[in-house]
């Protein structure tokens, strides 16, 4: 494995930490946003303008920040469709 991005540690473990942390914010702001345009369409008749580019941007970045954070410590998801 790369010493660059082990999971030991590393100056590339921390750098993807801390793009993974932007990536966390940016799904907490999606929940936030998706959550107040409910609320304001159904109580208020007022829905967030522009909310669904908002939350398509929040997504890309939150998807794309946690990718390398992943890749770096080995947690990639595996689905097995044939048993053995």
């Amino acid at each position: 494995m790369n010493k660059m991005v082990a999971p030991s540690g590393g100056y590339g473990l921390r750098v993807t930490e801390s793009v993974s942390t932007v990536g966390v914010f940016a799904l907490a702001f999606f929940m936030l946003v998706t959550a107040a345009d409910v609320l304001g369409r159904y109580l208020l008749n007022a829905p967030i303008t522009g909310s669904i580019e908002v939350i398509s941007l929040a997504l890309l970045l939150s998807i794309m920040a946690m990718i390398p954070y992943i890749g770096a410590v080995n947690r990639h998801i595996t689905i097995d469709f044939l048993p053995k």
